[in-house]
């Protein structure tokens, strides 16, 4: 038996050359690099009986001989994988039953029965391995390979390269993939060859972060929460980009752009956990990021909030057509920025410092918390004090603008909506019933907002809009007109409506809370 680490990414198909003559690798190698090709078969029954106990059986075949190999993953830290490996010399293709350990997984095995283990993925890779230099006296196998996988009818291309050891501290294999990273684009992947082929024919399971749980629990410390709410934002935002690459379309339904405003949320709140000038700066990246999904959210509101109740109060009297063509242009060129982004080195930068930190934990050396309190606190005064900062801060904002008479609506809805992220990430530490009704008030806060946003988004680019199209925007910017102009009174209401709302959050009793705000 053996604890393996593995941190692979995956890399462009015609940049393995330029990987492979890294003149970094020449120099922090220990041994030459060897070269050979292995075909690797996976075993399971039709129904992924073995995916579903978390294990994966596989015999590797190298130079005619025959490796059985059973795997079982015990944790998860950015994109690596850490968990245990059984292995044992067989004389054929097919896996024996008898020579597999633990005994307990054995057994669990040979009640599924040998005759139904089926060989349902194939992988003939060309791999490329020598021994690095890690750290100071550490050594870790670095593997490239490229190939392909087979599962059923499917074929999906293998470009990766491999960081692996048994005893390192993980982060160090993040410093490393990060300096190879500078020079040539690495992709963070967190699934397996194994788990590729088992996603391509149906045969998923639990992921990660399901089995896992919530990582918000009254007792748990801060480090440890700052640990589980970074991981799982770290896995969805890993997943989409991956998917990505493999050719799959993106949907603004998919929860990415919630996703990143929550990482945002995440930083700032455990902002104390990590190192102040590359928390902001990683801040700012998120926030690019975040920009070009709301570009893309709001010519989708434009069109679903305005364009269509326009079309059907005006009728025959309004020609859409015109600027639906204009809409669609704007939409598809913000989702195209909002796809290439998410397949970006950049973005892979960003997974690739998250790892890292999540890699180096406990936190309690790294970042500069406030006197009196320490990573190690439970969690629940934590998030009071947080609460309670932000209420406070929007009381302030409150009350100013009743002084002055000032209509502040649209600075504490942004506040708000900060609050209300602030809300998601602590609220299993209070009762539903009490979370529920503010979470309500904020929805109807998000909805106004992004209606109103839509409204100056079109008006900004409303002169603009020769640029996207073939033939004249006469018609298209016409209707626009006319659309924004027929809504001029549903703006209003908007901004009348959002103040109420606004005010209803700032009226509400707050559960962490004795006093509103």
């Amino acid at each position: 038996m053996a604890l393996q680490t593995k941190l692979k990414f995956s890399v462009r198909p015609d940049q393995l050359s330029r990987l492979r003559s890294l003149p970094l690798f020449r120099k922090i190698s220990t041994s030459r690099a060897k070269t050979r090709s292995l075909s690797t078969t996976y075993f399971d029954t039709r129904h992924g009986d073995l995916r579903g106990m978390g294990v994966s059986l596989r015999v590797r075949c190298d130079d005619g001989n025959f490796l059985q190999t059973l795997k079982a993953t015990a944790e998860a830290v950015g994109n690596a994988r850490v968990g245990y490996a059984f292995e044992a010399a067989i004389s054929s293709e097919r896996p024996a039953i008898s020579l597999i350990s633990p005994p307990t997984l054995r057994r669990r095995i040979q009640e599924v029965g040998a005759e139904q283990l089926k060989p349902l993925i194939r992988v003939d890779v060309s791999r490329t391995d020598r021994t690095v230099s890690v750290g100071e006296g550490h050594e870790a196998v670095l593997e490239i390979e490229e190939g392909e996988i087979q599962a059923g009818d499917k074929s999906i291309t293998v470009a990766d390269v491999e960081l692996s050891a048994s005893e390192i501290p993980l982060h160090q294999l993040y410093e490393l993939a990060l300096n190879v990273h500078e020079k040539v684009a690495l992709y963070p992947v967190a699934e397996s060859e194994s788990e590729i082929g088992y996603r391509h024919l149906g045969l998923t399971a639990r992921t990660d972060q399901e089995a896992r749980g919530s990582p918000m629990r009254k007792r748990k410390k801060i480090e440890k929460v700052f640990s589980g709410v970074l991981q799982g934002c770290f896995e969805k935002l890993q997943e989409s980009a991956t998917r990505l690459h493999e050719g799959a379309e993106i949907s603004l339904a998919s929860g990415d752009l919630a996703t990143l405003v929550r990482l945002k949320t995440r930083l700032r709140v455990f902002h104390h956990l990590v190192p102040e000038e590359q928390c902001e700066e990683l801040i700012a990246e998120i926030e690019g990021f975040i920009e070009l999904f709301r570009a893309w959210e709001g010519w989708e509101t434009f069109d679903k909030r305005l364009v269509r109740p326009a079309e059907r109060r005006l009728g025959g009297d309004l020609k859409v057509e015109p600027l639906r063509i204009i809409v669609d242009q704007y939409r598809q060129l913000a989702r195209r920025m909002a796809r290439d982004a998410l397949m970006s080195e950049r973005f892979s930068g960003v997974l690739l410092t998250l790892g890292y930190w999540l890699a180096l934990g406990p936190w309690r050396e790294i970042g500069e918390f406030p006197k009196g309190a320490a990573p190690t606190d439970p969690i629940t005064p934590f998030a009071r004090e947080v609460l309670s900062q932000k209420a406070q801060e929007i009381g302030k904002i409150s009350k100013r603008a009743a002084k002055t008479g000032d209509d502040l609506g649209r600075e504490l809805a942004d506040d708000i909506l900060d609050l209300g992220d602030m809300i998601v990430l602590f609220a299993d530490l209070y009762p539903a019933k009490k979370v529920e009704p503010i979470n309500l008030q904020i929805g109807r806060v998000t909805a106004r907002k992004a209606f109103l946003d839509a409204l100056d988004n079109a008006w900004a680019n409303l002169g603009k809009m020769e640029v996207f199209t073939d033939g004249p925007a006469g018609p298209g910017a016409f209707t626009a007109g006319v659309v924004l102009g027929w809504h001029t009174r549903s703006k209003k209401t908007a901004e009348r409506k959002l103040n109420h709302h606004v005010e209803a959050v700032l009226a509400a009793k707050f559960p962490w809370s004795r006093s509103q705000i």
